[in-house]
């Protein structure tokens, strides 16, 4: 008969693909905040205050996603 380990959770092997695919998702985001970022430049540049707003949005969106997953590595952490 073989021993049986019950561990509760996933293995330290699947949390650490999770924290690859969280900080390939926090890569990707600081991505589009960079281009979001640029396009307010340019925007800005032409004067087009609607055109700066939308990017504006999409910017704050990014940066709480980021924070977000942030929050969630602090709370795995026992921050």
């Amino acid at each position: 008969m073989s021993d049986v380990t019950d561990t509760p959770g996933p293995s330290q092997q699947a949390l650490d693909v999770v924290d690859d695919w969280r900080l390939d998702d926090i890569a990707d985001l600081a991505d589009k905040a960079a281009s979001y970022w640029v396009s307010i430049r340019e925007a800005a540049i032409r004067q087009e205050p609607m055109t700066v707003s939308v990017h504006f949005r999409q910017a704050r969106l990014v940066t709480y996603s980021v924070y977000l997953i942030l929050q969630d590595f602090a709370r795995e952490a026992g921050q």
